[in-house]
């Protein structure tokens, strides 16, 4: 059974977590040094897993969403790349690298809808659960940083191609 320790400064933030997982069966709570996963609104400098709870509002079941993406998928294969959810190691072609949480859950969403048109509104609601009426330019600079990492020529992409509406991860 996966395990969660949490490292708040916010006591309000830490009892509404408490209260959030802990009707949910399938996690428990253990100290820092045995937890599989820490749950922290602070950056750690620590080489263990952790998520970085420090987008506000906190959507409930995003939070949720994202501590069974990192405790239940562990590393995710797609064509010549293996992605490690845990620690957000990327390998492939270009070397190997470390994506940003956003970076690993854009990509993640995008490896389970590969070869399929995903809309910005799709991907803005799934990974930053943004409504669909909001203007921003964070899914735009996240897929360049994606390209920057995937793709041998960044300025042709032929692996995340941008779509009428959005973008397509381009892999077997």
């Amino acid at each position: 059974m996966p395990t969660l320790f949490l490292n708040i400064n916010d006591k309000l933030l830490e009892r509404s977590l408490k209260e959030l997982f802990d009707p949910l069966p399938e996690f428990q709570w253990a100290s820092a040094a045995e937890a599989d996963l820490i749950l922290t609104d602070h950056p750690l400098d620590i080489k263990r897993n952790y998520l970085l709870l420090d987008q506000y509002p906190l959507v409930v079941d995003k939070v949720i969403q994202d501590v069974r993406m990192i405790l239940e998928d562990g590393v995710v294969e797609f064509g010549p790349y293996q992605l490690d959810m845990r620690t957000k190691n990327l390998q492939g072609p270009r070397g190997e690298g470390t994506l940003t949480m956003k970076e690993a859950e854009v990509l993640y969403f995008m490896v389970k809808n590969k070869c399929q048109e995903l809309s910005r509104d799709e991907i803005l609601q799934e990974v930053w659960g943004y409504q669909a009426d909001i203007d921003t330019h964070t899914l735009e600079t996240h897929i360049y940083r994606l390209r920057q990492k995937l793709e041998l020529d960044p300025t042709s992409p032929v692996i995340l191609k941008s779509c009428e509406d959005g973008y397509m991860l381009l892999v077997d």
